[in-house]
């Protein structure tokens, strides 16, 4: 659970607040199943340069449905090789590290 999150939707300027629970998103992950999205799983790159730098192909990205929001909306949840997890809620301007 990530507490105090503010998400919008670049599409729309709708706005979500509150607790994002990212445990069903990280269960999918973990049992190899996919969203409906051509970007789920698929290799993040880290253009931003937010995160650890490490070498191309080490991050993955995942989509985290936002309720109220039509389509894969701006949250994502990154996965390093290593276990590592991030969370952003807004399209990799921030990254938030969750423990597992």
């Amino acid at each position: 659970m990530v507490n105090g999150v503010t998400v919008v939707d670049q599409k729309t300027g709708a706005v979500y607040q509150g607790t994002v629970d990212l445990q069903p998103t990280l269960d999918r992950i973990a049992n190899g199943e996919k969203y409906p999205s051509r970007n789920d799983g698929s290799t993040f790159n880290n253009n931003e340069g937010r995160l650890p730098q490490e070498p191309a192909g080490y991050y993955k990205e995942y989509v985290v449905p936002t309720p109220g929001i039509k389509g894969v909306g701006p949250q994502r949840i990154v996965t390093g090789q290593n276990g590592e997890t991030y969370y952003t809620p807004d399209h990799y301007k921030t990254f938030i590290f969750v423990k597992r």
